[in-house]
């Protein structure tokens, strides 16, 4: 079944089928043969599920049926983050969300309580960067390995951002490269600005587990491994190095880790 929290992914591939459209170097027919490739294995790869839908629930789509964005949104509204537990009669362990109103309205409960709205976005995004178990399924509530699983996950998020931002910068201008490179680069930054903010508008409105920070943290590693290894972001911003800037983001995301640790409801 096709999961809907990967639909945003359809961006950046339909935006690249675009960006090749124009800007590719190849002949018309070579286009069209790609484009209607990709079609081809994109339907093949949904018709499983679409004759799925369409015999048994008489609906022609490749998604689940039931409106599991609605649920989703109305649970991630209730819990600010969720996980499974295998130890009790229970598996359910909500993260309660503490701004939630009596009265949720779906996608409408966001504007109609932008304060609590806007609080409850990020506290879901962070807590699905903020790594407190490592596998999906707990066994053991409270893990020896937490303080080192957090400075872990807490680092990629830091220095994976400051590599973004600063390759970022070094691809904005055009003096450094030729008209192709620079092309390139345009692509690249097009490609993960979509990724980021997909991902970011599917996760921020739903009750997260940590599985779905997985495609961003794919992003996040090799950048932050290479924003510490290269130097090249070691120069001082507001007089202030990364590093010093990283351990203030560090105690800051400490706070906000334990706050949502405290919000766990373990059945008894």
């Amino acid at each position: 079944m096709v999961r809907p929290s990967t639909l945003f992914l359809l961006a950046p591939l339909l935006a690249t089928l675009v960006f090749y459209c124009f800007y590719s170097d190849h002949r018309a027919p070579t286009k069209i043969g790609l484009l209607t490739l990709c079609a081809v294995c994109f339907s093949l790869a949904v018709a499983p599920q679409i004759y799925l839908n369409i015999k048994y629930y008489d609906t022609w789509t490749f998604l689940p049926v039931i409106e599991l964005g609605n649920i989703q949104i109305n649970a991630g509204i209730k819990m600010i983050k969720y996980a499974t537990v295998l130890t009790g009669n229970e598996p359910r362990l909500p993260y309660a969300n503490p701004f939630l109103t009596p009265n949720t309205d779906g996608i409408f409960w966001y504007i109609s309580h932008p304060v609590n709205g806007f609080l409850t976005i990020f506290l879901h995004l962070f807590a699905a960067l903020d790594f407190d178990y490592l596998t999906v399924y707990i066994f053991d509530k409270n893990p020896w390995y937490r303080p080192g699983l957090f400075i872990y996950s807490q680092s990629i998020n830091f220095w994976g951002i400051a590599g973004v931002l600063y390759w970022l910068k070094r691809c904005r201008t055009q003096k450094e490269w030729n008209a192709k490179i620079y092309r390139g680069n345009i692509y690249l930054v097009s490609m993960i600005s979509l990724f980021i903010l997909g991902w970011a508008s599917v996760t921020s409105i739903s009750a997260v587990e940590n599985r779905f920070a997985l495609p961003i943290v794919s992003l996040l590693l090799p950048f932050a491994f290479w924003s510490i290894l290269s130097g090249k972001l070691r120069e001082k911003i507001f007089s202030l190095s990364l590093w010093i800037w990283f351990l203030i983001f560090l105690s800051f995301a400490m706070v906000v880790s334990w706050y949502i640790g405290e919000l766990k409801v373990f059945s008894s």
